[in-house]
């Protein structure tokens, strides 16, 4: 994802503002984002019809007896704002999410009266949870890049339908908190948001020091673990994962 000034906007506009009629009858107030100009960039058009609604999943599973109790549960999540450091931006308060500049990078932390630093003195990162169907995993096998690409190292990745309106809301929220009125964001499909680790052989070396002077991003450096549960059970997690790390299947 990329910043970039109104007059040099790329892409396709994305609306957004909607809520899922599903998600309204409970009643919350939600942030207002819709100053946060959403563009799309791929090598398809994004499409505002395609994708999947809660709405639509729910009337699926109640015609369903044995699933039933699977809109229950979907409903429960998508209307989670956050715990701790767990953060649903599509639906949790501006103020839950504070940014770590460094040079022409933003980090996402938590702020200290919601989750304690970390040893060294810097706040945690936060992880976001983005609602969706998955369209293609390569999280136990490398997405390779053609043999003549100039770029060839391999990664993992995920690429995830996002529901409607609601990934529209959760780019919107990364604008927001880092105080960017555009955000410009690769898909796939036309529709799909793709997330994935540094590259084979990558990585970024963290800060070794026990104390640092000022407040640094927790980056996954070449001595840490490859567990990924650790992050869930310690709530720490990186910006960012090596492409050797373990993920449960």
């Amino acid at each position: 994802m990329e910043w970039t000034k109104r007059y040099l906007l790329p892409g396709h506009a994305v609306q957004h503002g909607e809520i899922d009629p599903w998600l309204q009858a409970n009643g919350r107030a939600i942030p207002d984002l819709g100053y946060v100009n959403l563009r799309s960039v791929g090598t398809e058009r994004w499409n505002p019809d395609a994708g999947y609604s809660p709405s639509g999943l729910k009337d699926d599973y109640v015609t369903r007896a044995s699933s039933k109790w699977l809109s229950c549960r979907l409903k429960d999540f998508l209307l989670l704002e956050c715990t701790g450091v767990m953060i649903n931006p599509a639906r949790a308060a501006v103020t839950q999410v504070e940014v770590l500049r460094k040079g022409q990078q933003i980090y996402f932390t938590a702020p200290s009266n919601i989750a304690p630093s970390r040893r060294n003195g810097s706040p945690r990162t936060v992880c976001y949870f983005i609602s969706g169907i998955v369209a293609k995993s390569l999280l136990r096998q490398p997405m390779t890049k053609p043999e003549n690409s100039l770029f060839a190292t391999p990664d993992h990745r995920i690429i995830l339908w996002g529901f409607k309106h609601e990934f529209q809301r959760a780019l919107s929220y990364l604008g927001a908190v880092s105080h960017h009125r555009n955000l410009v964001f690769d898909s796939c499909f036309g529709e799909c948001l793709v997330f994935k680790t540094l590259p084979e052989g990558y990585t970024r070396a963290p800060i070794m020091a026990p104390f640092v002077s000022e407040a640094e991003p927790y980056q996954h450096g070449p001595s840490d673990p490859t567990d990924n549960t650790r992050h869930f059970s310690s709530y720490d997690f990186p910006n960012g994962l090596r492409y050797d790390t373990e993920v449960l299947p």
